[in-house]
């Protein structure tokens, strides 16, 4: 339904299925306080859902720790995702803000930006120990600031492909 709130009260939420929380094609939705999702393909999964919010989440030990997919003008805040494939992924997802989120330990990319994922703004990311610490694929447009990016396992802190006009600012 739209217009929901889903507020986890500090709880947590442990399975073996495909997604902790999903959001189809749905508008308003919050999801907030949830003190830790795991065990699942993809923890907080939003396809074809706009105008929403993710805070104050601790994603960890899922294939994707928050993924957003075709989802617009969205709000990821106070967000921690830890140890991973891939801490948040937004795919063909654009006009998102992401704030305030600390990445850690995730196998293949802490902060992922693919499949013309445009106009987002990202701040105040820390991206620790990750394999690759934020990559933007064939994403244009979006604008980063206050990322640091340190103690990758590759080398590669920052990756940039098929991109361009990208604004980044502060970056470490």
């Amino acid at each position: 339904a739209d217009n929901v709130v889903l507020d986890g009260g500090g709880h947590k939420i442990q399975g073996y299925s495909d997604y902790g929380i999903i959001a189809n094609s749905r508008k308003n939705v919050l999801v907030r306080n949830f003190a830790q999702i795991s065990g699942f393909n993809t923890g907080i999964y939003f396809f074809n859902t706009n105008e929403s919010s993710i805070s104050n989440i601790y994603a960890v030990n899922n294939i994707y720790g928050v993924y957003l997919n075709n989802a617009f003008g969205n709000s990821l805040d106070s967000i921690t995702s830890n140890s991973q494939n891939t801490g948040i992924i937004l795919t063909s997802s654009s006009d998102n803000k992401i704030s305030d989120v600390y990445i850690k330990g995730n196998s293949y990319s802490g902060l992922y930006l693919g499949l013309a994922s445009e106009r987002n703004n990202i701040t105040n990311v820390t991206l620790y120990y990750n394999s690759n610490g934020l990559w933007v694929d064939s994403s244009s447009y979006n604008e980063m600031s206050e990322i640091s990016a340190y103690s990758t396992k590759s080398e590669i802190g920052m990756y940039y492909l098929n991109s361009m006009q990208n604004r980044i600012s502060d970056i470490s």
